[in-house]
């Protein structure tokens, strides 16, 4: 029988940790053959989906995104 669980704090599965594993490398510069390879990955679209970039990653992104769409056409878009 398994034990409930309770709060909203779950174990990290090793999926988790490989996705972490992943992200991090990637985010500091490792290659992403490199870390398919090392992450047994068959394919490199499955590396793709573990290694998702956030925070500093993505706001040269976004300030490009700024520049070119209007603000007023983007906050009329996010209320809609």
């Amino acid at each position: 029988m398994s034990r409930p669980r309770t709060g909203s704090c779950h174990r990290p599965a090793r999926q988790d940790l490989r996705h972490t594993w992943a992200s991090w490398l990637i985010q500091n510069g490792v290659s992403e053959d490199f870390v398919q390879q090392m992450g047994g990955w068959k394919t490199a679209s499955m590396v793709k989906r573990y290694a998702t970039l956030k925070g500093r990653y993505l706001a040269p992104t976004a300030a490009l995104i700024d520049k070119i769409v209007p603000a007023d056409l983007m906050l009329t878009v996010a209320t809609q």
